[in-house]
């Protein structure tokens, strides 16, 4: 609907070390500019640019024959700049992480261990009568979840499985140049099973699963500092089936 102009830049540069069959790493970072100018006079107050710096550094390392861990951690930031508002400039940073293990105990039990971190500040970066630029941070998520897998095969007929989690979240703002929280949020969930698959001679077999889920989530606001708690809310429930099957 409006007459404009968008420009577009970027590139990416990657490298790799691998020394050796246990170990190896890499190392990327990618950079963007992006333009939108709007063409007709009264249209230009909007005019801005976003410069965006990402980076990830990465690696692999088998401990031992049967245990091996992975992690990825990100780093990101992003400049909104108005060319004819400095005032409402804007940073966003993000940092992450996410790191695995990953065990195979025996032939018949693995298990996988994940633990993931991100945390997101953002806030004003104006233009000071200095001529230079300041960040001010006016919020900030936080966010981390950990996560298992356990497999178990006690004999080839029979399979356990089990999925326990668990996820916080924060959130923070900035009164009067101080920090305050502002929400945070708990949840725990859990899912778990058997499945069976016993042939019953050689025209028969007996194929069936049960398994629970459970899962239970609060949340907590903050009003003039004060904790307001959300009643804790639950879900809980079975599921199953068992199918007998014969060729005549």
């Amino acid at each position: 609907p409006v007459s404009r102009d968008q420009w577009r830049q970027s590139w990416r540069a990657r490298g790799s070390y691998s020394p050796s069959t246990r170990f190896n790493t890499s190392l990327s970072l990618d950079v963007s500019k992006n333009r939108l100018i709007n063409i007709p006079g009264a249209s230009t107050g909007t005019n801005n640019g976003t410069r965006s710096y990402r980076s990830e550094w990465n690696w692999t390392y088998r401990l031992l024959p049967g245990l091996t861990a992975v992690q990825v951690n990100t780093l990101s930031a992003d400049y909104l700049e108005y060319r004819f508002f400095p005032d409402n400039n804007r940073l966003t940073l993000d940092f992450g992480s996410v790191t695995t293990l990953n065990a195979v105990v025996t032939p018949r039990l693995s298990i996988s261990m994940t633990h993931n971190t991100r945390q997101t500040p953002g806030g004003n970066y104006p233009l000071y009568p200095d001529e230079l630029y300041y960040f001010e941070r006016a919020d900030e998520s936080e966010n981390s979840s950990l996560r298992a897998n356990i497999a178990y095969s006690p004999s080839p007929a029979i399979s356990l499985t089990f999925r326990p989690s668990y996820f916080a979240a924060d959130r923070s703002g900035t009164v009067n140049g101080a920090q305050v929280p502002q929400r945070s949020s708990r949840a725990l969930d859990f899912s778990g099973g058997a499945n069976i698959n016993w042939p019953i001679g050689r025209n028969g077999a007996l194929r069936g699963d049960i398994a629970r889920t459970y899962r239970a989530e609060r949340s907590t606001t903050y009003s003039s500092g004060v904790a307001q708690s959300s009643p804790r809310s639950e879900v809980d429930y079975w599921n199953g089936s068992l199918q007998l099957s014969w060729k005549l």
